[in-house]
């Protein structure tokens, strides 16, 4: 018993230490990419990929590939919806689960935006990956999974750089949306057999 004690604390020891040492890298690395100068020139595009990171991307090339797409694309379409969707609520369960407070001080909240309290994992990051991920599956060659991924890392990059995301939550959510689009790919795109016309 006693043995069994020692190692709980030793364990519990090292994983409170473990904690510390993570936290701080991340406070350090959040400071570093919200103060850098040289990221700071480039604020309209982290502005613009936080915009287009809250789906408005992601629903424009659904549309263009249900507008000028046959039968495959309109399946490629329904399949991404339902992978998304199966992302989107695991990282808003997960939000709940950790209950993580964003970096953010509400002083430097834009005008006009609002946010959820939770910050573990970014959902910008999780759905920016799950996409890319889709993407890259359905057009395969590394063109398009460079620029998919691209576009993700820099949507990913935008939150930690406008201070609504530790830098682990968007590799969080970068991890949760690649699992999810590997894993849910094939069921449904075994389950979306009749395409829309």
């Amino acid at each position: 018993m006693r043995l069994a004690e020692a190692v709980a604390g030793r364990l519990g020891g090292w994983l409170d230490r473990a904690g510390e040492r993570a936290l701080a890298w991340d406070e350090a690395a959040l400071e570093w990419v919200s103060t850098n100068p040289h990221l700071r020139k480039l604020e309209g595009l982290w502005l613009l990929a936080t915009f287009l990171g809250d789906g408005y991307l992601w629903g424009l090339v659904a549309l263009y590939l249900v507008v000028v797409g046959g039968a495959h694309e309109h399946r490629m379409v329904l399949t991404s919806m339902g992978v998304m969707m199966v992302a989107v609520t695991l990282f808003r369960l997960f939000k709940l689960l950790f209950c993580r407070p964003r970096p953010l001080e509400l002083g430097q909240l834009p005008a006009g935006w609002v946010l959820d309290a939770h910050s573990f994992p970014s959902g910008h990051a999780t759905a920016g990956f799950t996409a890319a991920y889709l993407i890259s599956a359905f057009f395969p060659g590394w063109p398009v999974g460079l620029v998919a991924y691209s576009v993700a890392a820099i949507i990913g990059l935008s939150r930690v750089y406008l201070r609504e995301h530790y830098p682990s939550d968007v590799v969080g959510g970068a991890l949760l949306g690649t699992l999810v689009a590997h894993l849910m790919l094939p069921v449904f795109w075994q389950l979306v057999r009749y395409p829309i016309p």
